[in-house]
């Protein structure tokens, strides 16, 4: 059977493609090392955020966030009489 030839150029080749992978953060890092304090809560502010969405994109956060009875029966309240909420 013909099984398949190593090249030690692959792992070469392979980094190559994936480099920015590597630089980028680095990079991106020192940038926002940079920055004025504010700029830099601003950021990692929008990096929560990010996370925070992403979480409610994959339903991890159902579960945890509690039913309130009182958004509850205003909903019900809401039905019941038609209104609309906003």
């Amino acid at each position: 059977m013909d099984e398949p030839r190593f090249d030690p150029l692959d792992y070469v080749s392979a980094f190559n493609r994936r480099k920015w992978w590597f630089i980028v953060p680095v990079a991106l890092s020192v940038v926002v090392g940079t920055l004025p304090p504010n700029a830099q809560k601003l950021i990692n502010s929008s990096i929560d955020l990010y996370a925070r969405v992403k979480r409610l994109d994959e339903g991890g956060l159902e579960a945890e966030a509690p039913l309130s009875p009182a958004r509850a029966l205003m909903g019900r309240l809401e039905r019941g009489l038609g209104g609309h909420s906003g």
